[in-house]
């Protein structure tokens, strides 16, 4: 896959405490059938990666105009190796409403070196980043808020770490999360070349 990669950043502002949530508490409404339920974001262990895998290939298949947005091919991107790496290392989150997964997301708690020669928001340290891969929504549920509240809770889970920012990319040509990310509040920052094999 070739394409143009834009990076986003969010400042997360720590004077505001009372926007800070126990990590116990990333939960937000959602609205479903005109009832309202809680939507938990949780983070995945071993147990949850049959589940997780399946989830990411059913939102590949099911996605209304993958191949021009995200251009996700399952085995390409994302792997198996990658979900049990974000698995292994903590860093893999699912949100689940009813014991369904409704959305997933791997968030780094570090940046790597991909990152340094962006001129960002906020001038921080590699560590002092949350860094989001992989965000999707099951198909069946996109186009209700489910994205930008999975990402708010992010931004939370982020705030609680002590991170400065949190960061992410997207292909260029994926203007449905340019909208998501901008509507978040994240600012463009850059945009560079990449080549995936």
């Amino acid at each position: 896959m070739e394409g143009l990669l834009a990076a986003y950043d969010v400042p997360v502002d720590f004077t505001d405490k009372a926007n800070i949530v126990p990590l116990t508490e990333y939960a937000k409404t959602l609205k479903t059938d005109n009832e309202e339920k809680i939507m938990e974001m949780i983070r995945a262990s071993e147990n949850d990666f049959d589940r997780l895998t399946e989830f990411y290939r059913d939102v590949i298949l099911h996605t209304e105009n993958m191949d021009i947005y995200a251009k996700w091919i399952y085995g390409q991107h994302p792997t198996d190796e990658m979900i049990m790496g974000y698995i292994d290392e903590g860093a893999m989150y699912l949100c689940e409403n009813d014991g369904a997964i409704i959305s997933a997301v791997a968030v780094t708690p570090y940046q790597g070196e991909d990152y340094h020669d962006t001129e960002w928001s906020v001038v921080a340290a590699d560590d002092e980043v949350s860094v989001v891969h992989i965000l999707c929504v099951d198909p069946k549920l996109q186009k209700q808020g489910i994205a930008r509240k999975t990402m708010e809770l992010v931004i939370q889970m982020s705030r609680k770490m002590g991170k400065k920012a949190v960061r992410l990319d997207a292909l260029s040509c994926n203007t449905p999360a340019h909208r998501l990310y901008s509507s978040s509040g994240f600012e463009k920052k850059g945009s560079a070349a990449m080549v995936c094999r």
